[in-house]
């Protein structure tokens, strides 16, 4: 087994625990590997002296980190430091038998004990969708509220009194719902747009509740993603949401302070090299949770994943297991190879060729496609010459026109990124 220095830092939850991971390396002790070659356990002496039983076991389908530390982190510092001095010095591991706490749960993943099929409790699951339609039912009232009141005479009073009413939401299983309309809510003046959708969206999920309370075993995956539905990756991939062989790069990330739902959305865009998609991975840290939920960071490497996990809306995508590698020339060259000519305005990011880039006498920045038609720029401060790509975010004028916000420009020596942005 390898792990390289590059893969133990991507899988610490924050740059903090890095940090001090790295600072324990020189108290890992008495380390082991197992004879299959999948479990590395030794002892590590923590930033306190005392002495931690540590492990990490890399038995499909995905890693598990043990450690006798009281942190609720997962991995904890110490079994990031346990991995960083493998990936420095593997040599320094001695073969020896399993500890007797991972017994157990190696066992069952070999299959010496085959997990029971999970069965659907038809009573309880109709009981849920009938919940949810009621719950669809309140978002609804609400979403009528805004609207036959006017968006811009609703009162920060008013406001307020719609918001003690989402709480209702909260014990519907409809998260989903109840996020989208708390954020129209912070921004209801500008909700002219999203507010009649949200509302569509809510009539179509509430019809298919009242079906599925009559019929627990109907089942649509874009309505049920819609409203908030966590799904696990083995759903995903008995409903046929999946690819494999995978080859990902990305080339923007993005931080957003949610102040609606009080969390830490972290956004990572990526470009799949074989199929010319494009797709997001989403972690949502939650205020209460921050020191034991994972922060993400940027990604300058190609991500080969085996089983490509799809989320049935918004081209959200998970996977479980990846290898980390350096991006080749090649890799650049085929990136630029499906840059398209034309604007394609059905999502929300475009990837582009770029004819030509000038300035108007009025100061405005217009990007020349492919095939000759003109987009404007939101800015231009970080493009060069050896461009001859860039991908960008559409979004409309003051004119109802498309423009194009840049978050990254291509070329054949690699991928130049706009700054990683926090917005609140």
């Amino acid at each position: 087994m390898t792990l390289s220095e590059a893969w133990v830092l991507s899988a610490a939850p924050s740059a903090e625990t890095a940090k001090k991971a790295r600072a324990l390396v020189g108290g890992v002790h008495d380390a082991h590997i197992s004879r299959d070659g999948n479990l590395l356990f030794a002892e590590c002496r923590g930033s306190d002296t005392k002495e931690y039983a540590v492990s990490a076991d890399f038995l499909p389908p995905s890693p598990v980190y043990r450690c006798s530390c009281p942190s609720r982190q997962s991995p904890c510092k110490h079994a990031v430091a346990l991995m960083l001095s493998y990936a420095a010095d593997a040599g320094g591991f001695t073969l020896a038998d399993e500890p007797a706490y991972a017994t157990n749960r190696r066992e069952k993943l070999r299959g010496h004990e085959t997990p029971k099929p999970r069965k659907t409790n038809m009573a309880r699951a109709a009981k849920k969708a009938a919940l949810q339609a009621m719950g669809l039912k309140t978002a609804m009232d609400i979403a009528e509220a805004l609207i036959g009141g006017g968006l811009g005479a609703v009162t920060q009073k008013r406001v307020y009194e719609l918001r003690e009413r989402c709480r209702y939401l909260a014990g519907c299983y409809l998260p989903g719902i109840c996020a989208e309309l708390l954020a129209i809510l912070q921004n209801h003046a500008a909700a002219y747009d999203t507010l009649p959708e949200f509302y569509a969206q809510c009539t179509k999920a509430r019809a298919y509740f009242l079906e599925k309370a009559e019929n627990p075993l109907v089942i649509n995956a874009e309505l049920e993603t819609y409203c908030g539905f966590a799904w696990r990756l083995s759903e995903l991939k008995q409903l046929g949401f999946y690819s494999e062989n995978a080859r990902l790069m990305q080339y923007y990330f993005e931080v957003r302070d949610n102040e609606a739902s009080r969390e830490i959305e972290e956004t990572g865009y990526w470009f799949e090299l074989n199929t010319g998609e494009m797709f997001i991975t989403q972690n949502k840290r939650p205020y209460r949770a921050l020191r034991y939920t994972r922060e993400e960071s940027p990604c300058h490497g190609v991500v080969s994943v085996p089983c490509l996990y799809r989320y049935p809306l918004r081209s959200r995508v998970r996977w479980e297991s990846y290898t980390l590698s350096q991006p080749a020339a090649a890799d650049y060259a085929l990136l630029l190879s499906r840059a398209g000519d034309t604007v394609d305005t059905s999502g929300d990011v475009a990837y582009l060729r770029i004819g030509a880039l000038s300035e108007s006498e009025d100061g405005n920045v217009w990007l020349t496609c492919g095939d000759g038609r003109l987009i404007r720029l939101a800015s231009a401060a970080f493009a060069r010459k050896e461009h001859t790509a860039l991908f960008a975010k559409l979004i409309p004028d003051a004119e109802n026109r498309i423009m194009a916000l840049p978050l990254a420009y291509v070329c054949e020596s690699g991928i130049t990124r706009a700054a990683t942005t926090r917005k609140a």
